[in-house]
This record gives C-alpha cells, structure tokens and sequence, in this order.
C-alpha cells in the first residue's frame, strides 16, 4: 500500500490496539483497520477509519448565467402600420373608400366612426385589424374580427389594450355646480364606436375584466375627474359552488375600484351599446339615462353627493 505504513507493537493500530494486519496513512489522518467495522467499507477488506475529523467542505451556490434577452419577435406598430397600409390599398382596383365600405356593410355602421380607430385588413387572415393602445396611443396589440362573421381572436403576441380615437376629447360637464371631465368606458372595439356614432367621448377595453391600469394611466393623461362605465347586460353564469353572477356588472364594479375616480355605472337595456344604439338610441337618451344613475366613490358605500358635503361642526351648550 503505497502511502501507508504498517502497524507494529511500537505503533499499533489506533482502532484495534494490534500489531498486524492494520495500517495507518502517511499522513495520520486514515485508519485502515481490518478488525473494527465503520461505516467506510474498503474494497480490498476491513473498514476505513478517519483519525482527525475532516473539515466541512462549503460549497459555494453555482450561480447559473442569465439567459440573453430575446428580441420581441412581434412588432405591433410595424404590423399594425402593414394591415393599415393593406386597408387603404388592398388591390385589384380598390382603394380605402372600397374598404370603408365593406366593413361599414359587415358591421352595420357608419364608415367614418369606424375609421376613427384606424382599423386595418389582413387577407392573410381573412379579418378587419383592430390596433390595441396603451395610455399613450402607442399599439400594443391587434385584434382581429373575421370577415362577415363574429370570429373574434388576437395576432400572437399581442398584449391587451384599449381601443380609442388617438385624438380623443373628454368631455367638459357640469353636475351639481362641479365642471370636470369625464370619459365613457365601454366594452370592446364595436361598442366603442357605436359611441362615436352618439358623440360619446368613448374607450373600450378589450375584455371586461382587462385595462384597468392602462384607463387609469389614460384618466390621468387626459386630465379626466370622472368616468360612466358601460356594463354589458350579460346573461347570468354560476360558478363552481352554484352562486349566480354577472362578468359585466361584477367587471364594471372592479374596474372602478381600480381606477380611484368618482364613477357611475350604466347598464343598457339590450346586451351592449351597439345593440342599444341599433334599437334606436340617441345621444340624449343615453345622458338622460346615465343622470339617472347615481354618483360614487369607490372608498365610500352607496351614492354621495357631488361634491361631498362638509363635516358638521358639533355644537357646543352655552353654561
């Protein structure tokens, strides 16, 4: 054994106290004892005896390289600048107006309230182009609405967004002695524009329960102190324990705690603004209907006044 020395009656082994057999590493840290049993078996027989403990090895945590950040692959401004382009001059002889027109045919409304959210056109989709924006008017995703039919769906890569004219205009009210400004929020890109066809100062979420934070960046941008939230009059649906609910109502209930502005909330009575304003709504139907709904803040229960009414000074018994 090569490094090791044997045992003898001048240095028995340290584990036994015998003369043969053992040895002990040149070093006097390992005992080879052939006698005494540990929990180091050796190959060759007998067991593995250490003399000195050995110190704790610390192994220092193997931090693993960052992954490199990976280019977006989708360019939403490029590809929603393509689908315009093909909309204005999609070929075969038609020029925007052919297009203005067909969409306006698809979906039963006026061409130039449609044409406020610069809608586009896939033929590679087969479907109307709808940009998504953030709170500054940058695109942020494309919605997509199938020629002719319902189809709704997303471009792959797309984050949700809101749908508005980039020169939006809120609206300058009064209520109660109190001006301020006030946005109509509805939900989806039709609805939206069934309140430009009414003269509504409108932004449509993509889904009822999207673009809280992008509307209070928009309120906060545009300066605007107050908004009317559309629900939409859903169908009740039950969850998994059996209670009934509304994602409309419960939708437009959240987005106003999100948005920390004084807030009313109008339900129509058809299933949305479109189905309301093809029933045959006016601009002043619908703010008669939306005066009549009451006032709220979201830290507060039940309607308030506007503004809010002083606290009472308590009244002190003269002695």
């Amino acid at each position: 054994m090569n490094g090791w020395r044997r045992v003898s009656r001048r240095e028995p082994c340290p584990i036994c106290q015998h003369a043969d057999w053992c040895g002990v590493s040149a070093d006097g840290v390992v005992c080879h004892c052939m006698r005494v049993e540990s929990p180091h078996p050796c190959p060759s027989g007998g067991w593995f005896h250490f003399l000195v403990e050995r110190p704790k090895r610390e192994f220092a945590p193997r931090r693993m390289p960052k992954p490199p950040v990976r280019p977006r692959m989708f360019n939403a401004e490029l590809s929603m600048a393509g689908f315009r382009a093909e909309f204005e001059m999609p070929g075969g002889g038609r020029d925007i107006f052919d297009s203005l027109r067909e969409i306006a045919d698809d979906l039963d409304m006026c061409a130039a309230d449609i044409d406020r959210l610069l809608v586009g056109r896939s033929a590679f989709y087969g479907a109307w182009a709808f940009p998504m924006l953030d709170a500054h008017g940058a695109t942020v995703g494309i919605r997509l609405r199938e020629y002719g039919g319902s189809g709704k769906w997303s471009v792959g890569g797309s984050r949700d967004g809101l749908f508005y004219d980039p020169e939006l205009v809120p609206r300058e009210a009064t209520c109660n002695g109190v001006s301020g400004r006030e946005l109509v929020i509805v939900e989806g890109a039709t609805d939206c524009i069934a309140g430009y066809a009414l003269g509504l100062p409108c932004v449509g979420r993509s889904a009822c329960a999207t673009g809280g934070d992008m509307l209070r960046d928009l309120c906060s941008r545009l300066g605007v102190g107050r908004v009317t939230i559309v629900a939409d009059n859903d169908a009740y649906k039950f969850r998994p324990d059996g209670t009934p609910w509304k994602p409309g109502a419960e939708g437009a209930q959240a987005l106003a705690r999100k948005l920390g502005r004084t807030y009313r909330i109008v339900t129509p009575p058809k299933k949305d603004l479109r189905e309301w304003l093809g029933a045959g709504l006016t601009a002043e139907t619908f703010w008669m209907v939306a005066d009549l709904q009451p006032w709220r803040r979201p830290q507060f229960r039940g309607p308030v006044l506007f503004p809010p009414s002083a606290p009472k000074t308590p009244t002190i018994p003269h002695t």
